[in-house]
């Protein structure tokens, strides 16, 4: 299985964030739209980096109540790690457990195409499961009754 697969069933749409809005914005952003990391980008659309739930946690922790008057693209992580839409399932897992991160933006020929988090590989991880363990059964079944 690879990204592509994954994002022609997940979806293709990327929420940003612009590097100069202050942190509140990204916070309310996440909370609204239920995810957990935003990709920060440019007024050309260039990306300059990546900012989670747990790089805002960590802004408040380092810096209190100023962290949400922060701009963006100070606490965001940055460079960041993209994948490519012909990247394997596996290789997502090996670099997300790696790098311990769990949002990937793919990036195809210098543009941002989508975002891959750790709940849509553990979903796909987990269709695969059940379609294999359907086969074997199907399989099993069709052996017993001499089909």
């Amino acid at each position: 299985m690879t990204v592509e697969q994954i994002l022609d069933q997940k979806g293709y749409e990327v929420v940003t964030i612009g590097p100069d809005q202050p942190a509140k914005d990204a916070l309310r952003v996440l909370c609204r739209k239920k995810i957990g990391a935003l990709v920060v980008v440019d007024s050309e659309h260039h990306i300059c980096g990546i900012v989670s739930e747990r790089d805002l946690i960590q802004a408040c922790d380092r810096w209190e109540g100023l962290a949400f008057k922060m701009p963006v693209s100070r606490l965001c992580s940055s460079p960041v790690i993209a994948c490519d839409l012909s990247d394997s399932i596996e290789e997502i897992m090996k670099l997300m457990t790696q790098r311990r991160i769990r949002h990937v933006p793919v990036i195809q020929k210098g543009k941002l195409r989508g975002i891959i988090s750790i709940g849509d590989v553990v979903k796909m991880l987990l269709e695969e499961s059940q379609q294999q363990i359907q086969s074997l059964k199907d399989y099993l079944y069709g052996q017993g009754t001499g089909a």
